[in-house]
């Protein structure tokens, strides 16, 4: 299983779903700051920031953020936020 979350509010139910798992999650750019991300990765999370921001509503582009998960991860599920 692999998460996106797109908005602050999306990644704290996020963060509920992958609590005590190695569950990769994906942040839309600007979700969290440098010192977030790095005090939650030494707590265990497993999150991959994206280099730009995705505007949650426009689903060519969400379209493309989850083309590059896949990428990464493929063959897993991957649940998406929607705003």
């Amino acid at each position: 299983m692999v998460l996106f979350a797109l908005t602050k509010h999306g990644l704290v139910e996020m963060f509920e779903l992958a609590r005590g798992r190695k569950t990769p999650i994906w942040v839309n750019q600007g979700v969290l700051d440098d010192a977030d991300l790095d005090r939650l990765r030494s707590e265990g999370f497993d999150l991959t920031d994206f280099a730009y921001w995705i505007d949650p509503a426009v689903e060519s582009y969400i379209e493309g953020a989850v083309a590059t998960i896949r990428e990464h991860h493929p063959d897993q599920v991957l649940y998406i936020e929607r705003v």
